[in-house]
Parts: C-alpha cells; sequence; structure tokens
C-alpha cells in the first residue's frame, strides 16, 4: 500500500548512516562505487522487478544496477549471480565495502542479495511494502540465511582517497553493462521468460520466509532442514523413467531419466544434467569435437573399452561412466574433510567440472546450467 511505503521512505530518511560506510579503504574502486550509487537510492520504494530508480528496485535489481553504474555485468537474479564467473568467493570475515552477501531458504535456493558495507553492515531491498535499507547479518533471519559472498571487483589495498581517484569507469564497458541491464527488465515484463520465471520464485520465497519467521532457528536446525530438502528432492527424482526414452525423446524426458539414474546412486539429480546440456546440449552427439560422442562428449580412444565399451550406442553407459566418475570425486573430497559441496547448489558446477575436466577457464559453464537443469526437472 502506498501509505506504508510512505512511511518506510520517512522512516528511512531518518535513520543515520551507519559510520561504517565511509570507511571504504581497501576495497576496490568500482566496488565502491557501485556502494556509493546504491546508498544515493537508500529509501527507494521495493519493487518485485524493479531495476532503476524511477521503478523502484527489488533486492537483485538494486545490485545490478549499481554494478552496472560501474561497467561490471552481473546476472539479473540472485541464484545466478551467486554463480557468476567474474564473481570471487569472499569469507565472511573478509569482506569489504562493495562485495555481496548472498542468503538461501531452507532448500538452499539462493533468493535474496545485499551489498556489503563493511563488516557486518549491508543495503538491501527487502520486500514489497519495504524500502531499500541497511541492515545486519547477525540479525537472526539473516544469519541464519546468510549462504556467502562474492567480490566483483579486486580489492586495492589501499587508502579511501586513493580507491575514490581510481573509480573511474570504461564508457564502452558501462554502456555494455546498461544495454545488458536494459535487456534483462525486459524480459521480466514478459510472463514466459527465464527472468520472469525467476524473479518469481524470489518474490515468492522472500514473502513467504518473511511470514514464517516467527521465531529463531538455530543453525543445525537449518542445516537438517537443508539436507532434508535435498534427500526429497533425490526421491522426487525417482518417479523419472527407468529405461533410456530414446535419442529422439524430449529433452525434459532424457533429463529426468537421468536424474532418476543419479537420485539411485546417491548424487543430486541435477548433476548429470548440467553436465549434459554443456556438453551436447543433451543430444547424444556422434561424432564431436574430435573423437568425443555422446552426452558427455567421452573421448572414444579412452572410454570406448573394457565396462564401457560400446557407450555411443549406448546410452546407459554413457550415465554409467558419468554416476561412475561423479560418486569417485565424491569419495575424494570426503577423504579431504570436504563435505559442503553435497548440500550446497552453488557448488555442484565445480562437481560437474572435476567429472567433466574441461579447460581451466571453461569450467564456470557447468554452474550456469543448474536453474536450466531444474527446470527441465520441473522445478
Amino acid at each position: 500500500p502506498a501509505e506504508r511505503a510512505s512511511a518506510a521512505v520517512a522512516s528511512a530518511a531518518a535513520e543515520p548512516v551507519d559510520k561504517g560506510a565511509a570507511q571504504y579503504g581497501g576495497a576496490g574502486p568500482k566496488a565502491v562505487a557501485a556502494l556509493k550509487e546504491a546508498l544515493e537510492h537508500k529509501g527507494t520504494p521495493y519493487l518485485w522487478g524493479g531495476s532503476t530508480p524511477e521503478t523502484g528496485f527489488d533486492c537483485s535489481g538494486l545490485v545490478q544496477w549499481a554494478y552496472a553504474q560501474q561497467g561490471i555485468r552481473i546476472p539479473r537474479v540472485t541464484d545466478q549471480q551467486i554463480l557468476a564467473p567474474n564473481g570471487t568467493e569472499v569469507k565472511r570475515g573478509d569482506l569489504l565495502p562493495g562485495d555481496l552477501v548472498f542468503f538461501r531458504d531452507p532448500s538452499g535456493y539462493v533468493y535474496h542479495v545485499g551489498i556489503s558495507l563493511g563488516g557486518d553492515r549491508f543495503l538491501h531491498a527487502p520486500r514489497t511494502g519495504d524500502v531499500v535499507k541497511e541492515s545486519s547479518l547477525d540479525e537472526p533471519y539473516y544469519a541464519e540465511r546468510f549462504t556467502g559472498s562474492r567480490r566483483f571487483d579486486e580489492a586495492s589495498g589501499q587508502g579511501a582517497a586513493a580507491t575514490e581517484a581510481a573509480a573511474a569507469p570504461d564508457p564502452a564497458a558501462v554502456e555494455a553493462a546498461q544495454a545488458a541491464r536494459a535487456r534483462d527488465a525486459e524480459e521480466v515484463k514478459r510472463p514466459n521468460t527465464l527472468t520472469f520465471k525467476a524473479l518469481s520464485r524470489q518474490e515468492a520465497i522472500q514473502h513467504s520466509s518473511t511470514v514464517q519467521f516467527m521465531r529463531a532457528i538455530r543453525p543445525e536446525e537449518a542445516a537438517g532442514y537443508r539436507r532434508a530438502s535435498v534427500a526429497d528432492s533425490a526421491a522426487a527424482a525417482l518417479d523419472g523413467p527407468t529405461d533410456y526414452p530414446g535419442d529422439d525423446a524430449a529433452k525434459s524426458q532424457l533429463a529426468t531419466w537421468m536424474a532418476r539414474k543419479a537420485a539411485e546412486a546417491g548424487l543430486p539429480r541435477e548433476l548429470p544434467v548440467m553436465a549434459a546440456l554443456v556438453e551436447s546440449n543433451l543430444t547424444n552427439i556422434q561424432g564431436g569435437d574430435r573423437d568425443s560422442v555422446g552426452f558427455f562428449q567421452m573421448r572414444l580412444g579412452i572410454w570406448n573399452k573394457g565396462e564401457y565399451a560400446g557407450y555411443p550406442s549406448k546410452p546407459e553407459l554413457q550415465l554409467k561412466w558419468f554416476i561412475d566418475t561423479a560418486l569417485a570425486v565424491k569419495k575424494q573430497r570426503l577423504a579431504r574433510g570436504e563435505t559442503g559441496f553435497l548440500t550446497d547448489p552453488s557448488k555442484w558446477g565445480e562437481w560437474v567440472a572435476d567429472v567433466e575436466r574441461p579447460q581451466e577457464n571453461l569450467r564456470y559453464k557447468y554452474a550456469l546450467q543448474l536453474q536450466r537443469a531444474r527446470q527441465l526437472l520441473g522445478g
């Protein structure tokens, strides 16, 4: 309602700016400039799908807008922003102004984002009826949902004055980033686009999680819910077809077949689908790059022997190879004491990359297919 939004704007305008927000030393110059741009719009009403000061902002629209002003392209929706290849993972204790902080629901879906002010304070567009404002990672609601942070401009290691002096963006880069932002804004207006659907999911989770947050949930409880959700997701995949549906089957049928076999082996159902989308666009390719063949582009000279002999004409063996290799990677990681990748979807792209072993500069591509894999699997 307009009355509630107006009251929220007045409240935010009266709220003193956190003193830490002025301490930018050490942060990357473009990150500092992006944060300052966002701070200019403190008090702007939240609007689902909003991506400009004129319309208002939702959470991911705000950070995309702020960084586009500096010539840095960031995807439109939260679950892709955290996976963006030009972002670098940052530990909570190392947060600098301008870093992005992300929040997930109990299933592990990343649905909310803010811009760090350094330390525990961050700026964000929270929800319908609210405005762009500051909050703290120490607040129980955000503390239990915090799932990581990313840096899109390298730390300068210099003082605040030197950082500001280096902040001038490249005009061509700004133009390209703004053009990409504008295209995304148009996508939001069309109900059948992936961007519209993803933002709708963000909004639904933001609303439901706010309404349901009636008591503080201990971190160990939240982790338990997350594990259960992943397990439930895998169990749901067991409804997929048992037998290979054929080379001419719809991609959704091929995806659900792969998902069922992955779930039966104790793997996330999305894993083989993410791999096949990158390697073959979910097609049983015969004669790909060099002597690579099949859904996962397995090399004939290496794999067409032993237990995988005849795999070009037997997709069941192709999937067996992927599952066997993914399980071997899982075993190696667990032996090193790593466990977070099992229930953190943002790390599944790296898991697939360890199976497929592409060139180092191409490893990021698998993570970008998580949302598409889920859409093929019905959610």
